[in-house]
């Protein structure tokens, strides 16, 4: 982000003050490895923006989107339970423009326009455009209950600049999920029909595991899920729907799933790319998937593993957790042994994956 922009970017104090509390509170930023101690005091950002040491981004995800893309459209916010996430997600937005962050939000947009019109995914774009060029205040205002809409004036002053820098918005990028995505659905398209078809949690995962190794790519946060998932203590909410006699509930359910781990997982990879560059952020109220994303990027070797092991135990109980722990290791060598023999393997299997997850899917609803 524009130094300049930066040093100018300053709000109220007493409103900062109050939106450091709201996050603190919340807790929903997850970081790549760094030495930040104190993550929501927001002049440590500001000064790294301005002295170039580090670079800021954070990667949006579609609640944050899908909540702040109305305000930037006009929309007044009505006083209800709902709209308090919209203020939080205005709490997030004024911090990360305050600190200097560069803000990757091409996965909402995978995600929004995902079996939607073309049209949307431009007017997605266009309205986000706005909101990133606005100030922290108009943010601040509203986080803190002083306003329930943007100004106009901010509004007016945001489009113009948009329209200047950005004549137009080629979406053509977004047509598509991206593959990792659908490597993803598919996985967890197959977890589900092991958990209606097998009834032993150990069964289960044993089967999973080699289904994978036999025809899919490993993905580190997608099998710590799936096997947590596969636990008594399992939140009904990891993948919703699946108690579900509706099926198209259910499909719908791992599909955001499947968006989740897709979030984590892109955040991962660019964090391990960007190591000693950048400082990544990823928003995420989920404690589950939290969990998740911090045992990732945990220094390689037994730090990483004994992290991991304590969460299976604390899904599956020691004695249990112990084992599928060993199961997931055990799986884990075998793959990265054959990794370079498994590269035509998964060229291949991405030429004919829609056609797969049309037939998953299928299975799933019957």
């Amino acid at each position: 982000m524009d130094k300049t922009y930066v040093a100018d970017t300053v709000i109220n104090r007493s409103d900062y003050q109050e939106i450091t509390k709201i996050l603190t509170k919340g807790d929903p930023f997850i970081l790549s490895p760094s030495n930040i101690e104190e993550k929501y005091k927001i002049d440590q950002y500001r000064y790294a923006s301005l002295s170039g040491d580090v670079k800021l981004k954070v990667l949006l995800d579609n609640n944050i989107f899908t909540r702040i893309l109305p305000l930037a459209k006009g929309i007044v916010l009505e006083c209800n339970e709902q709209n308090k996430a919209t203020r939080f997600a205005c709490s997030i937005m004024s911090f990360f423009i305050m600190g200097g962050f560069d803000i990757e939000f091409s996965l909402p947009l995978y995600e929004r326009a995902y079996g939607k019109a073309d049209g949307r995914r431009e007017e997605d774009l266009y309205y986000f455009r706005v909101a990133d060029n606005l100030h922290p205040q108009v943010y601040a205002d509203v986080a803190v209950g002083k306003k329930d809409c943007f100004p106009s004036y901010a509004l007016d002053f945001a489009r113009d600049l948009v329209d200047k820098k950005y004549p137009s918005m080629d979406c053509s990028d977004f047509e598509n999920p991206p593959i990792q995505w659908k490597h993803i659905y598919l996985k967890l398209l197959k977890a589900c029909r092991v958990w209606k078809d097998v009834d032993c949690n150990i069964n289960r995962t044993s089967i999973y595991l080699q289904w994978v190794r036999d025809n899919s790519l490993f993905i580190p946060a997608t099998e710590s899920f799936v096997l947590l998932f596969f636990s008594e203590t399992r939140l009904s909410k990891m993948i919703k729907g699946i108690n579900s006699n509706n099926k198209e509930k259910l499909i719908h359910g791992v599909r955001n799933a499947a968006w989740d781990l897709t979030y984590i997982t892109y955040w991962g990879d660019k964090a391990e790319h960007e190591q000693g560059e950048s400082i990544w952020f990823l928003c995420s109220n989920d404690k589950v998937l939290k969990k998740i994303a911090e045992s990732i990027l945990i220094e390689k070797g037994l730090e990483r593993d004994d992290f991991l092991k304590d969460i299976f135990i604390g899904f599956w109980g020691h004695k249990d957790g112990v084992k599928v722990f060993t199961q997931y290791q055990s799986f884990k060598e075998d793959v990265f042994a054959q990794r370079v023999k498994r590269k035509d393997f998964v060229r291949g299997l991405e030429r004919q994956i829609d056609s797969t997850i049309l037939n998953y899917e299928e299975a799933l609803k019957t």
